[in-house]
């Protein structure tokens, strides 16, 4: 993953949204917290922007699976490497960098805290501190150092994006799309924010839209699997089914074990009668994912349509017996008729 063609991606930190996170902490060190940040008040010190903010978009509900494959791909605060720099830091942010990549918050705050005593209006400080809170599972003041950051300098990037992910988890998406857009004026070349922006494209069915971004962020990022994969979802909702098939078998030569290529693939050579090539990708997904009854029963399925009824029947079996509620489910799907037709007795055990 590239930002404007110098950076590399370093760091990678989950936002673990957790409930209630913020708050509790005792002595100096939080009465300097809850003053820097206005909290002890009840209000926000600082405003992102003092322009209307855009509204939320309402009802934009769960999203299914195939659309959105690494939901988790949304939350992730990216550190490109080389960004903390002596040329950049002092000493005491160069150590509090060196306790972030090692996991070590606390200190990391610590010392930021100490530099921030002196320097409160320093950005880059106010956004390594939101890191640490994160770090630490303190959202509340994690989301206000991001907004700090922002105030102080209002084009950040990786600030930008951070706090476009915490909207974007949300549902918060016209915002989002506001952060992630002022995170691309100033690198134009940041793969995350292009395939945040192009899960929101999805979100509002505007395939070709996504497959433009998603088409230039795989530019950004060519070995990235998860990119890949969603652009063949984007490219086949969009009506561009060669382009989706190769974008599909691309994504997992990227990645081997990308289990949602070969599911996306399954289902694609199902759709379009290639029952074969269906049937081992199936096989595929159940090595990759392990057994579950669902991919066990779509395996019999698969079977059926290749003409191999007794595998179909086989695979049917240990799938029912696993969740006999994929009975009804069976009598429903029209595909397992040549199943049902060869073995007169089944359709009557699966009404039972």
């Amino acid at each position: 993953m590239v930002v404007n063609r110098a950076f590399a991606l370093a760091l990678l930190f989950s936002f673990l949204l957790a409930a209630g996170c913020g708050g509790g902490r005792k002595g100096a060190e939080s009465s300097f917290i809850d003053d820097y940040l206005g909290l002890r008040g009840g209000k926000v010190k600082v405003e992102v922007s003092k322009s209307n903010p855009l509204p939320a978009l309402k009802g934009s509900g769960a999203l299914d699976r195939e659309v959105e494959t690494h939901p988790e791909k949304i939350a992730e605060i990216v550190l490109p490497k080389g960004y903390y720099t002596p040329r950049v830091l002092s000493n005491k942010l160069r150590i509090a960098a060196s306790y972030i990549s090692r996991g070590d918050y606390t200190s990391a705050r610590r010392e930021l805290l100490d530099f921030l005593r002196k320097r409160p209006e320093d950005a880059e400080a106010s956004f390594m501190l939101a890191v640490a809170f994160h770090g630490l599972e303190d959202a509340e003041r994690e989301e206000k150092m991001l907004v700090r950051t922002l105030e102080l300098e209002p084009s950040h990037p990786l600030a930008n994006y951070n706090y476009g992910c915490l909207l974007l988890a949300r549902g918060d998406e016209l915002r989002a799309l506001a952060r992630f857009d002022a995170c691309l004026a100033e690198a134009p070349g940041f793969a995350a924010a292009l395939y945040n922006k192009a899960l929101i494209a999805m979100r509002w069915k505007r395939y070709d839209a996504a497959v433009k971004l998603l088409t230039v962020a795989a530019r950004f990022a060519p070995a990235d699997a998860r990119v890949m994969n969603n652009l063949g979802v984007a490219c086949e909702l969009s009506g561009r089914p060669e382009r989706a098939e190769f974008c599909y078998l691309k994504a997992l030569s990227l990645d081997p074990a990308c289990a949602e290529a070969a599911d996306n693939l399954c289902s694609f050579y199902l759709s379009r009668g290639k029952y074969a090539e269906a049937r081992r990708y199936a096989r595929l997904l159940q090595k990759l994912e392990g057994g579950s009854p669902y991919l066990t029963w779509r395996l019999a399925r698969a079977a059926v349509l290749a003409g191999d009824l007794t595998e179909a029947a086989s695979r049917l079996q240990a799938a029912l017996a696993e969740d006999p509620s994929l009975a009804a489910r069976t009598l429903a799907e029209p595909d397992f008729a040549p199943l049902l037709a060869a073995n007169p007795g089944l359709e009557e055990a699966l009404s039972r």
